[in-house]
């Protein structure tokens, strides 16, 4: 039996599993606050609440798996800017709560509630899982074109915790309006939940899921802003020697290529050829060019700003919105602006601007975009005020989208980046999930976020996209991590699937680590799982599985400072024994294992196994990806990666 509803008589209904209670007096709100209620009444499965401001219906549908709630406004005079489907439910029983993040680097991955001592507000987007004894209760939307679909849960400690389900409609004025369905299902399991929902809503939006993975180098994350043409022709050069197969697919200019930011289609005096002389260059290196860009970002001091302050989008009181103040240091990738402002693009010249600047890279050869800063054209329109207004943020956002798509072309691999997932399924290829990496452990840039992002986004990957971890560092000069972190963070990126890059100049790189790149080569589409998300933990486990299940990878990063001593057994771990263990350090060769294995593991390091029902003779260390395969080829090399 899956989810089912219960309706009070009262206005409010229940949610239940066999007879248990897992949200109780479920009633709608708007902005916050209950529906101020006149008259209500039932008819069936549905809830009519006439109300001082119109007429409110929910209608609760038993669906084959579960059921769906779609709420309607009827002669509704009230401009609204949320309504909750389900305001403040309360969740008897609750042990943790699954948080789904809506944009990069957001709070995200599972919580045991159960152990708050302290009260908190926890905030999720597009999806939520409320996990009890016994499995899981799912709710999401799968259309996420129009609104924000936000999710909360108020922590309690001694009191049952509260649940609210809400879309975000931005004062729209709207007498009929009909919202998209919230679906509600129950699951054994909340890893099974999350995967299943995330490919619902993946395929409801159209995900493009079906593009290579991502194997790329890309300039910023060694040359940064400095990057240039001199020092693309040495790389170039260099790549022809150590990557003589091509293996890398696109060559990717990042930032600050531009003589002014918003003016993309002007290179800086670093580049003496221009951006069309750099892309003829990779095209005749033999690679796929790609290029960054932020099609909202506008700098103060640009030519476009200067010649189309009315394509500059607006406060509500009519004020320029400022983005960004640099009128200190220190100043942003070398430029000289002093203010950062963001593009109208409910202007229809603008919107053509864009369009012509994404059609000349595309006639330039460019097939690899990543779009950075997208967050800035999803700017609540209740807030802003936009040249041609009537449209919510998502919708103004995802006609961006369809232009960009249409003029880069199917073909083209498109990242979206520092954007909001949601709205982005259906036109991205891959998604930053995690904040920028850098060159320690600790300190501004630490690999914190990203660890955590990768962990609880590791549903969406191959789902709504094939999700980008940031980039791997393989180098050993100009770093402060040390060779296992390096080792630990390179693999945990490769083994949950997402992109694969680096910005490091691999002609430069030691030996070992080069046949570290080329050894995480991506092959196909692969999707990872963590059967330990529930438990919370000091370390992050990421499993890879053959196609008949004979075969697995497995990673232990542990990513703490301490030591960790553990016992994993094959049942926790989803996979049938007896198995044969081989760890890519050399320590176990062919260890027999019935139920499970113990594990010491340094803080910072990581265990890469190879888990098989049949004995294994030899370690691929050419690829990683060769040692799942069900009849392995001839192996070269045991040494450890």
């Amino acid at each position: 039996m899956n989810a089912q509803f219960l309706l009070c008589g009262d206005g409010s209904f229940h949610v239940q599993h066999h007879g248990k209670t897992l949200l109780r007096d479920c009633f709608p709100g708007i902005d916050h606050r209950p529906l101020r209620v006149s008259s209500m009444k039932q008819e069936g499965s549905s809830l009519l609440y006439e109300t001082p401001d119109g007429t409110v219906l929910l209608e609760l549908q038993e669906e084959k798996e579960g059921f769906s709630i779609h709420a309607s406004f009827q002669n509704y005079t009230r401009a609204i800017h949320s309504f909750s489907v389900l305001g403040e439910a309360a969740v008897p029983h609750l042990e943790g709560f699954f948080q789904s993040a809506g944009e990069i680097g957001a709070p995200c991955g599972y919580i045991e509630t159960s152990k708050k001592t302290e009260p908190e507000k926890i905030q999720g987007t597009g999806m939520a899982g409320l996990r009890y004894d016994g499995g899981a209760l799912l709710l999401w939307c799968q259309d996420h074109t129009h609104y924000e679909n936000q999710y909360t849960l108020q922590c309690r400690p001694g009191e049952e915790a509260l649940f609210s389900a809400e879309f975000r409609l931005e004062y729209r004025n709207a007498p009929c309006l009909r919202l998209p369905a919230l679906y509600c299902r129950w699951y054994d399991s909340l890893t099974e939940g999350l995967e299943e929902t995330a490919l619902s809503i993946g395929k409801a939006m159209n995900a493009r899921i079906h593009q290579p993975p991502a194997f790329h180098w890309c300039s910023w994350y060694y040359y940064y802003s400095e990057f240039d043409q001199k020092q693309l022709s040495e790389n170039l050069a260099a790549f022809q020697k150590e990557d003589p197969a091509h293996q890398l697919r696109y060559i990717q200019i990042d930032a600050a290529y531009s003589s002014a930011v918003g003016d993309w289609l002007s290179p800086r005096s670093y580049w003496p050829k221009g951006i069309e002389g750099a892309v003829k260059d990779i095209l005749q290196a033999g690679y796929t060019p790609g290029i960054w860009i932020g099609p909202f970002m506008v700098g103060n001091r640009s030519l476009l700003a200067a010649q189309h302050p009315d394509w500059l989008l607006k406060n509500a009181d009519g004020s320029l919105l400022r983005q960004w103040i640099f009128d200190n240091e220190p100043k942003l990738w070398g430029y000289q602006d002093e203010e950062y402002y963001v593009l109208d693009t409910s202007h229809p010249d603008a919107m053509e601007y864009l369009r012509t600047v994404f059609r000349t890279f595309r006639n330039m050869g460019i097939r690899f975009f990543k779009t950075d800063f997208m967050l800035w054209g999803l700017k609540d329109s209740s807030t802003v005020r936009r040249h041609t207004p009537g449209k919510t943020s998502v919708e103004y956002f995802r006609d961006v989208l369809e232009m960009i798509r249409r003029e880069i072309g199917e073909e083209s691999y498109w990242l979206g980046c520092i954007a909001p997932f949601y709205p982005f399924i259906g036109y991205a290829d891959a998604m930053r999930v995690g904040g920028d990496v850098g060159s320690s452990w600790d300190g501004q840039f630490n690999p914190h976020s990203m660890i955590q992002s990768v962990n609880g986004n590791l549903h969406t990957n191959y789902a709504f996209y094939q999700t980008d971890p940031d980039a791997i560092f393989f180098r050993d000069f100009h770093i402060r991590l040390q060779p296992y972190e390096i080792r630990s963070l390179a693999l945990y990126a490769a083994l949950s699937g997402g992109c694969v890059y680096t910005s490091d100049p691999i002609q430069k790189l030691p030996p070992d680590r080069k046949e570290l790149l080329w050894f995480l080569q991506p092959d196909r589409p692969r999707k990872a799982r963590n059967p330990y998300l529930a438990r919370p933990w000091g370390e992050q486990v990421l499993l890879q599985s053959s196609q008949t299940g004979s075969r697995h990878l497995l990673l232990i990063f542990n990513t703490e400072n301490q030591e960790h001593f553990q016992e994993y057994r094959l049942e926790d771990l989803g996979i049938q024994g007896p198995v044969y263990l081989w760890d890519f350090d050399g320590s176990l060769q062919n260890q027999f294992c019935t139920h499970g294995f113990t594990l010491r593991t340094e803080g910072h390091h990581c265990h890469l196994l190879l888990l098989s029902q049949e004995p294994v003779k030899q370690l691929h260390m050419d690829s990683l990806w060769k040692n799942l395969e069900d009849k392995p080829s001839a192996a070269k090399g045991t040494d450890g990666i």
